[in-house]
C-alpha cells in the first residue's frame, strides 16, 4: 500500500494483545504477542473487525475508533437452503468457532449433559479448533459423553455445509 500509494486495510477477527499467553505455548506465546503489537503499529487507513467486542478491543490496544469500520461474517443462504434435518435421521446440536474460553464452549457442553437424560438420541458437534481443545475433551470424559460429543475441524467448506444441513439445532 505505501509502495503504490494504495489504501491500507487491516481485516481483524480478534485482538488476542494480552491473552496469548493464556492461549498458546511459551514460544508461540511470545511471538504472536510481538507480531501482534507490530501490526497494530503498522500505519493502517482503515480497521475491518468482524465484531464489535472486536472494534472495543482495537480501541483499548490504541486504534483510533474513527478507523475502524464493523463488518459482521456473513453467511450464504443459498448454500444452506435444502437443509434436510432428517437426513440421518438424528438428533445434533452443532457449534462452530475457536475453542477458546471466552467463547464458552464448556458452557453448552454442561448443558448438553442436562439435556441428555431426556433425550437419548441427541448428539453434539463442535467444529473448530484452539487452545481450549484439551480442556473440552476433559470435561466431556468427566461427563461421560464421550460417545456423544464429536469434534470435526479442517474441514473442506462442502463438508462443512454437509454436517450443518444435518444439524437439528445451532447454538
Amino acid at each position: 500500500g505505501l509502495i503504490k500509494k494504495k489504501p491500507k486495510i487491516a481485516w481483524y477477527p480478534d485482538v488476542l494483545i494480552g491473552s496469548w499467553f493464556g492461549y498458546f505455548n511459551l514460544l508461540s506465546a511470545i511471538f504472536g504477542h510481538l507480531s501482534e503489537w507490530f501490526i497494530l503499529k503498522l500505519p493502517w487507513d482503515r480497521f475491518i473487525a468482524i465484531s464489535n467486542s472486536t472494534a472495543l478491543k482495537l480501541v483499548k490496544n490504541g486504534v483510533d475508533r474513527k478507523k475502524i469500520t464493523v463488518i459482521g461474517c456473513g453467511i450464504d443462504f443459498l448454500e444452506f437452503k435444502s437443509i434436510d434435518h432428517r437426513v440421518e435421521n438424528q438428533l445434533t446440536i452443532s457449534t462452530v468457532g475457536r475453542l477458546v474460553s471466552y467463547k464458552r464452549i464448556d458452557d453448552l457442553i454442561l448443558a448438553f449433559s442436562k439435556l441428555r437424560p431426556d433425550f437419548k438420541s441427541v448428539k453434539l458437534q463442535i467444529i473448530g479448533e484452539g487452545p481450549e481443545y484439551r480442556c473440552l475433551k476433559d470435561k466431556i470424559k468427566i461427563l461421560s459423553l464421550e460417545k456423544d460429543v464429536e469434534f470435526l475441524s479442517n474441514l473442506k467448506r462442502s463438508a462443512f455445509i454437509t454436517a450443518l444441513r444435518k444439524s437439528t439445532v445451532f447454538a
